[in-house]
């Protein structure tokens, strides 16, 4: 009687996707902040540089995904706008707040959009976290909140609102992109990326227009100077 053939021999398939991504991310984030300490360095202005920064990566995300047939519509939805001012927010706090602290810290600093975005999903919508995710944002305030007194003394209610500003700023481009409708109907990561494309390049095209208009009226003596807006030298500030 013949023996029966035993099984094949499985191999289990771990993915490793996930840590790739996730080692990608920590690497884009980690040159991105480098970045921001240069443009520091170098004199810009937060307002312009991010406006800069976020135009030409929007023209060339746009470069590799195409603009689609529906742009027009993507751009005109008024969540487009909401996720839009939310991401250029984040950028323009995230970098002021790496005039205080190093780029490890200020990375950590507004990880504290996690518990924030947490209770805002439960006051405005009722989506109650589970009870791991609470401790996880529990653990996520206990790491930061020590942090916040390792920075210069005179320059810790600075740090504290540019953080907790950058949060802010990050929950709203998070809602409002979850509730986008082009987004939500997005099934490929390439068309998520092409409607983030859309929606940074027309608000900081949008931004750009608008900070070079107020410089113009500034410089003719029709709006008073103000730090927020850049000068027009600060617009054409070669290293910028």
């Amino acid at each position: 009687m013949a023996q029966p053939s035993p099984a094949p021999l499985t191999v289990p398939h771990y993915p490793v996707s996930g840590w790739v991504e996730a080692g990608l991310y920590v690497f884009a984030i980690g040159f991105l902040s480098l970045t921001y300490v240069v443009g520091h360095q170098l004199g810009a202005h937060p307002i312009a540089f991010i406006l800069y920064a976020m135009t030409v990566s929007a023209l060339v995300l746009l470069a590799v995904t195409g603009l689609g047939e529906d742009a027009l519509a993507v751009i005109l939805a008024p969540h487009s706008w909401l996720v839009g001012i939310g991401t250029i927010a984040m950028e323009v706090f995230y970098y002021q707040l790496l005039e205080y602290v190093p780029p490890a810290l200020g990375s950590l600093l507004v990880r504290l959009t996690i518990p924030l975005s947490m209770v805002v999903g439960w006051s405005l919508f009722g989506r109650r976290p589970a009870r791991p995710a609470l401790l996880g944002a529990g653990i996520i305030c206990a790491g930061i909140v020590p942090m916040l007194f390792t920075s210069a003394p005179g320059a810790q209610g600075s740090v504290v609102a540019l953080a907790f500003a950058s949060a802010c700023a990050y929950a709203l481009r998070g809602f409002s992109a979850e509730f986008h409708p082009w987004n939500r109907a997005a099934r490929t990561v390439r068309e998520k990326l092409r409607i983030t494309g859309l929606v940074v390049l027309v608000t900081s095209v949008a931004g750009l227009a608008l900070a070079a208009f107020s410089s113009v009226l500034i410089s003719a003596g029709v709006m008073p100077a103000t730090s927020v807006v850049p000068t027009t030298a600060q617009m054409l500030h070669v290293p910028t």
